[in-house]
């Protein structure tokens, strides 16, 4: 049986025009395994998210450390899981990105920074353009763990 997520999510007002919205769950800190589980958990549901293409998002299928259908509307493709876990490898990487950042491989921006905003400790950062934030260490410095897994890759 599996242990319910007591996820929520907070907006501060960090600066003039400057939001941030932060999920935040049990004090777990995001990594790749965080991902599996939610395109699992998005999948089994089929809970419908917003990107900014669409107001309607779902995952029908997901064929784990294989691929996913991303259903919108009338539309619908294969994402290869591979392609997310890279974006998540360029996200540990810099520790904050943006769409731009995100559009290798596999051409699924929109729906990569939907998905890692809904990780629990993702920051989502709304300025002039949106962009996600990974969690900092009090020195500012990425923590240790996430270091180690982006040298790990």
């Amino acid at each position: 049986m599996s242990k319910r997520s007591r996820a929520f999510h907070t907006m501060t007002r960090v600066g003039p025009g400057l939001q941030v919205e932060e999920t935040v769950q049990d004090g777990s800190s995001p990594d790749w395994p965080a991902v599996e589980a939610l395109l699992a958990r998005l999948a089994e549901t089929r809970a419908v998210f917003p990107t900014t293409n669409a107001s309607s998002n779902w995952i029908s299928s997901y064929e784990p450390g294989r691929r996913l259908m991303l259903e919108s509307g009338d539309r619908s493709r294969w994402i290869r899981v591979d392609h997310v876990q890279a974006c998540w490898s360029t996200f540990e990487r810099l520790g904050r990105i943006r769409r731009l950042d995100v559009l290798e491989p596999g051409r699924a921006s929109t729906f990569v920074m939907a998905l890692f905003a809904q990780v629990s400790g993702v920051r989502q950062v709304e300025k002039d353009e949106p962009y996600l934030v990974l969690p900092q260490a009090k020195n500012g410095r990425r923590t240790p763990a996430a270091r180690s897994r982006s040298l790990a890759r």
